[in-house]
């Protein structure tokens, strides 16, 4: 089970109407808060294959309090803000309508879809604390190693990132903006194009690589909606993936 720890962010006043649940999944209500406040189970997540149907519930039981400024804050609510490092071709949705989740209660998210790269996907689940109906200015992040492995159906070992590697996709579906975070091992040069599914190369650019993390910037303004795919050629190897654009 799984954790909180609190990081400090801005957060910006929100209404909060509506608190219903809905969708399909079912939260595990064996999930027990073992004495750290809210939890997430299961401990691990099962392993995938590449292109083959993935699909696994998380359960989530949110903390009843914070610690804040050195004071315990009692909780109403927590949003759902974003599952990072999502494998290439999940998507993932949660049972609380407007992903807000009510202290006291047991939720889920489903995370499911076809994967479409091999990799092990640190992942990364932050959510949003409200006191009656208001944000509290910080943002409380899952703070352990739960993760997703997918696995070549041909046998080839995931891509553990040790070396150059894709890191993330944020936004992704993406609106207007997305970037595409990776990490290299020393400098280089890197190339990125994307094409769309009939093959067309509609974006292409160069960028020098330094070592450790590095990024590149997706203006799809001029998109259509739709799926498209990119790829990264570093050091004689080539890194894919796929992009979503929606209204």
């Amino acid at each position: 089970m799984k954790r909180f720890k609190t990081i400090i962010l801005v957060a910006f006043i929100l209404n909060l109407f509506g608190f219903q649940s809905y969708g399909q999944c079912q939260p595990d209500t064996l999930c027990v808060d073992d004495g750290e406040p809210g939890q997430i189970c299961p401990d691990s997540l099962p392993d995938g294959l590449e292109m083959v149907d993935y699909y696994q519930i998380v359960t989530i039981f949110p903390p009843p309090t914070i610690e804040y400024e050195g004071n315990t804050i009692t909780l109403s609510h927590l949003r759902l803000d974003t599952i990072n490092n999502v494998p290439p071709g999940l998507t993932y949705e949660s049972n609380a309508e407007g992903n807000l989740f009510a202290v006291g209660s047991y939720y889920c998210v489903l995370i499911s879809g076809i994967p479409d790269s091999v990799g092990v996907f640190p992942l990364s689940i932050e959510v949003q604390p409200y006191i009656l109906g208001f944000p509290v200015p910080t943002t409380i992040v899952d703070d352990t190693s739960l993760s997703i492995t997918i696995n070549s159906q041909f046998g080839i070992e995931p891509v553990v990132k040790q070396k150059f590697f894709v890191d993330k996709v944020s936004p992704n579906p993406f609106p207007t903006y997305s970037t595409i975070y990776y990490s290299s091992p020393k400098n280089g040069l890197a190339e990125i194009y994307i094409i769309d599914k009939l093959g067309r190369e509609i974006y292409s650019e160069q960028s020098e690589v330094m070592s450790g993390e590095n990024s590149f910037n997706i203006d799809g303004s001029d998109l259509q909606t739709g799926m498209y795919f990119y790829f990264i050629r570093f050091d004689n190897n080539i890194f894919s993936g796929k992009l979503v654009k929606v209204e």
